[in-house]
């Protein structure tokens, strides 16, 4: 999903940065995820994500994201990014091995299996 803030496109960024920052947003682990108000807080920690990983100083609080978001296509833009936060969980659904699999030659067995 691409986004535009002042005047750049980015591609949204996902990386492990986004669970630590949603961690200290939320106070919770992106697995007890639950509602509007957390999906709220998880796009603006992508957002932050995002403009970390692009080296862009990025000082907006959570309600000044809010109101950028507002202003910039409110339901369309939250939408969007529910859509584009759902196929990025379901790639990494589809390329974490399975429980009871057999790890394939040349991979090392999953501990946590």
């Amino acid at each position: 999903m691409k986004i535009t803030y002042n005047g750049n496109e980015y591609d949204l960024h996902w990386s492990y940065r986004v669970h630590y920052l949603f961690e200290d947003k939320a106070g919770k682990t992106l697995d007890k995820l639950n509602g509007s108000h957390d999906a709220n807080i998880l796009f603006y920690c992508v957002f932050l994500a995002t403009m970390q990983y692009n080296h862009v100083d990025c000082d907006l609080t959570e309600a000044e994201f809010s109101n950028w978001v507002d202003d910039n296509g409110n339901d369309k833009l939250f939408l969007d990014f529910n859509n584009w936060f759902y196929k990025k969980m379901t790639q990494q659904n589809e390329l974490s091995p399975k429980k009871g699999s057999k790890p394939k030659k040349g991979e090392e067995p999953d501990p946590n299996s």
